[in-house]
């Protein structure tokens, strides 16, 4: 599992809004949403190319989105061969934050 931490609202440095992160409207009053279990991240190598794979996790009884915003747009055309770019660092950052706190820990354990 993923934890990311994705803009609550308004465009995801690319063209469009982010849409609604629950199906009934209910406000994010936060600049940015956690979306636990949600989304999954892997780290992929297949047919000579490496990337960051991300499977949403949709769940029609959850009642937040099954659709997430990053994919790169041209005018109306998603940029398929992009995947989501725009946002591969927001749905690896709690994982990335959790790394480096981890790596620093050990760090200064060994500098004792």
């Amino acid at each position: 599992m993923s934890q990311p931490y994705l803009a609550a609202a308004g465009g995801m440095l690319g063209e469009g809004e982010t849409p609604p992160w629950t199906r009934d409207g209910a406000p994010v009053t936060t600049p940015f949403v956690r979306t636990p279990g949600l989304i999954s991240i892997e780290c992929v190598r297949k047919d000579g190319f490496n990337y960051l794979a991300v499977t949403v996790n949709a769940d029609p009884a959850d009642p937040r989105t099954d659709r997430i915003a990053g994919d790169v747009v041209a005018g109306t055309q998603i940029l398929r061969n992009w995947g989501l770019h725009l946002i591969d660092m927001n749905v690896a950052q709690g994982d990335l934050v959790a790394l480096a706190d981890s790596q620093a820990r050990a760090w200064a354990a060994r500098r004792r």
